[in-house]
């Protein structure tokens, strides 16, 4: 009995084994045709992030004037940088023969970012043309014209935000086109709302929601030619340009970092960005050595020396570093009424000798002083210069900077408006406009209302065409800290060449979550 006992045991065992390997087959089976059949419902699991660009620009237009070939330039070049200098790319897709309507647009970016996922970052540039009209309501509305020069449609900022927030991740849009501040409510008057508050959407743009950005081609090279933002960008982020542009030398290009790079490369407009002062990572610099020299610019290291010009000898000094030996041109355009005159623009070649050649520089470090006349009578005291390199194929704008005199008497006649509160924590910031009446320069504050300042936003800086300038700040101190909910105040102080005034905004509120009714 005990051994026939043994035996009805041991086979009772080995029923329930086979039993159970039977079941575990089943399962996974059963997990395998699930798989294949349903594939969209399988949850996936969060990897590393990756990213991917769409490039877009737009140069045939119905009822604007073509553009070709600046805009399929501009999308090369940034094409360029991108594939080296964003972080883990997956994928790079340029359009250079952009859809003409939205409906269309909409399909291009849910194709190129269709595998993007929680983790993903996805940037999309676009290049166009701008268009800003009056709303009914009277407000300032502004968007990008969509053409592929038969259909044409405009794309206004809360529709791009629409498609934008249906790609998972964090996005990156980069924008050149005139009144592009617009799309984020910046640069403008009236103190518009920002489509993009509070999204997980980066944005830099070309210029300010009032102000158009500029486009330049080569008189001797028809198929030359770029906008200025992106000609600016580019050599703030190719090759070893980079080492300067990543200012904390932490191996990452931060959107606040490229933004302060632009601001003196790129003099035509005002760049703007949203958020302020986002430290995350948007590029990183090429660090193969060997890779460094292949770009297209041959001017690196490209560095303005800061502050106003003196009002009775002013002189721009400049340093760079030439690749190899080429000729340089400087041209300075007046402004007048605002805006640029680039028909009275003048050129004025770099006269170093290299061997017998007059005009040649010779490769290596370079510094440079560039005067200009003292403003006459009726004369604005800004303008606008521009570098360029002379190649075979043509002329290649490096940068361009703003210049200001200031005025050599005179009150500035100093203004400062403000909101009356914001919410940083849903991601508003506090819209700030400088007004002025003469050249000065600028100092810009922010103070509790007994006095002590909490925050310098601009710090001896110099006033812009127009009578204006506009400041954004995002409630944070010094080192990035959030400062608490309560009644601020701006203070400005601006300097002409005899004179310096102060002015005040009027108290506003910075609300913290929770708190928006509370004093």
């Amino acid at each position: 009995m005990e051994k026939g006992g043994a035996v009805w045991e041991g086979r009772r065992n080995r029923k329930a084994l086979w039993a159970a390997v039977a079941f575990a087959l089943l399962l996974v089976l059963s997990a395998c045709i699930l798989l294949l059949s349903r594939p969209e419902e399988m949850p996936v699991p969060a990897g590393p992030g990756v990213s991917r660009c769409l490039l877009m620009g737009w140069d045939r237009f119905v009822t604007m004037p073509d553009t070709a070939p600046v805009n399929a330039n501009n999308v090369r070049e940034i094409a360029g940088i991108m594939e080296k200098q964003v972080p883990e790319v997956r994928e790079l897709i340029t359009v250079t023969e952009g859809p003409g309507t939205v409906a269309a647009f909409e399909d291009q970016v849910r194709a190129a970012f269709r595998e993007a996922g929680p983790n993903d970052v996805s940037y999309l540039y676009l290049a166009t043309h701008g268009i800003t009209w009056k709303a009914d309501t009277g407000a300032q509305k502004t968007g990008l014209l969509l053409s592929d020069g038969e259909k044409e449609e405009l794309l206004e900022p809360e529709r791009l935000r629409e498609i934008l927030d249906r790609v998972p991740g964090e996005k990156v849009l980069i924008v050149e086109a005139c009144y592009s501040g617009g799309l984020i409510g910046k640069g403008m008057e009236g103190h518009p709302a920002n489509p993009f508050a509070g999204s997980r959407i980066r944005v830099l743009v070309s210029g300010g929601g009032g102000e158009k950005s500029y486009l330049w081609t080569a008189a001797d090279a028809p198929d030359q030619g770029q906008g200025y933002f992106t000609a600016a960008l580019v050599t703030a982020l190719e090759d070893s340009r980079s080492a300067l542009t990543d200012a904390d030398g932490s191996g990452e290009i931060s959107l606040n970092e490229v933004y302060e790079a632009l601001c003196s490369l790129h003099g035509a407009s005002r760049v703007y960005v949203y958020p302020e002062e986002d430290q995350r990572c948007l590029f990183r610099p090429v660090s193969d050595r060997s890779r460094i020299f292949g770009g297209k610019r041959l001017l690196t290291g490209l560095r303005f020396a800061e502050g106003a010009l003196n009002p009775e000898n002013p002189a721009q000094e400049i340093y760079f570093t030439l690749r190899e030996d080429t000729r340089l041109i400087y041209a300075m355009i007046p402004s007048r009424d605002g805006e640029w005159q680039f028909d009275e623009a003048v050129r004025l070649p770099d006269r170093e000798r290299t061997g017998t050649t007059r005009g040649l520089l010779s490769a290596g470090v370079k510094h440079r002083t560039v005067r200009l006349h003292a403003p006459e009578e009726g004369e604005s005291g800004y303008s606008l210069l521009e570098l360029m390199t002379l190649r075979p194929g043509g002329a290649v704008l490096e940068a361009s900077r703003m210049l200001c005199i200031p005025a050599a008497t005179g009150d500035p006649g100093l203004r400062v408006e403000t909101g009356e509160s914001f919410a940083p924590d849903r991601g508003e910031e506090m819209d700030i406009t400088v007004r002025y009446s003469r050249n000065c320069t600028l100092t810009v504050s922010v103070e509790s209302p007994d006095g002590q300042v909490v925050r310098i936003l601009w710090d001896n800086c110099l006033s812009r065409p127009g009578g204006a300038v506009y400041l954004y700040w995002n409630g944070t101190g010094p080192d990035g800290e959030k400062l608490p909910a309560g009644d601020y105040r701006i203070r400005v102080s601006a300097a002409t060449g005899d004179r310096s005034r102060e002015a005040f905004s009027p108290v506003f509120r910075l609300v913290r979550k929770g708190n928006r009714n509370t004093k």
